[in-house]
């Protein structure tokens, strides 16, 4: 919930970025009804054992993170870590009752339609750089506001097996269903998207974030000595 100083004496805020548990009525007190909604979302097994390992979840909830994805349902923690580290964090996270959305699937369906409706980006991590570009012309935005650097990612020598054990990942789906949904749908929403725009995926597809920033250095230099130069994706 966004603190109600917030919005205090009328102010007019251009941005509101954070992590937080979503209450669409509170942040539009402070964003307003008119405010552009973007969120990013990530592979629900990537982040699930990412967030596990981080927060050393075992020592929580006294399990090790291949019991918990062999455990039946019913005889996984009841509590969520710290109020609000839990399976499904991206249905958590935006404002539902991840318990309900398991055990229906057309809470499901309701939840990504509403998701759909209220947001006007659903970025994914597994696509950034597609993304970023598709968050430029959506939002008729320079390539230096998409300009992003990789910061505070863990290297490969730090990640655990468990990040490729299949069948430990084909248990974890089971339990993060919700997100699953949730990841589904708006991967296949992104790709058409990019599709529509011209823009493919892949290594050679779109211009990725590290590209835009070597052109736009080499633009500013040509600049100065008054020569103009194109950034597309794909060139």
């Amino acid at each position: 919930m966004v603190h109600r100083s917030a919005g205090a004496d009328n102010a007019t805020y251009r941005l509101l970025l954070h992590h937080m548990r979503l209450d669409p009525a509170q942040v539009t007190k402070v964003v307003g009804p008119d405010a552009v909604w973007v969120t990013v979302m990530r592979r629900p097994v990537d982040q699930f054992i990412s967030m596990f390992e981080y927060y050393n979840l075992q020592d929580v909830w006294n399990m090790s993170l291949a019991e918990f994805a062999a455990a039946p349902t019913d005889l996984l923690p009841a509590t969520a870590f710290a109020s609000h580290f839990f399976p499904n964090q991206m249905s958590f996270d935006l404002g539902y009752d991840v318990a309900a959305l398991q055990a229906d699937d057309q809470l499901q369906e309701a939840m990504l339609e509403d998701v759909q409706r209220r947001f006007h980006l659903v970025m994914i991590t597994d696509l950034l750089d597609e993304s970023l570009v598709l968050m430029r012309y959506r939002f008729c935005l320079d390539w230096d506001d998409v300009v992003a650097f990789r910061h505070n990612v863990r290297p490969p020598s730090l990640r655990s097996a468990a990040a490729h054990n299949l069948t430990l990942r084909r248990q974890l789906r089971h339990h993060l269903a919700a997100d699953g949904a949730l990841y589904s749908h708006f991967h296949r929403l992104l790709r058409e998207a990019l599709r529509r725009r011209g823009v493919t995926t892949g290594r050679r597809g779109a211009i990725t974030s590290q590209q835009i920033t070597c052109r736009l250095a080499v633009e500013r230099e040509l600049r100065a000595q008054s020569v103009v130069v194109g950034l597309e994706p794909g060139r």
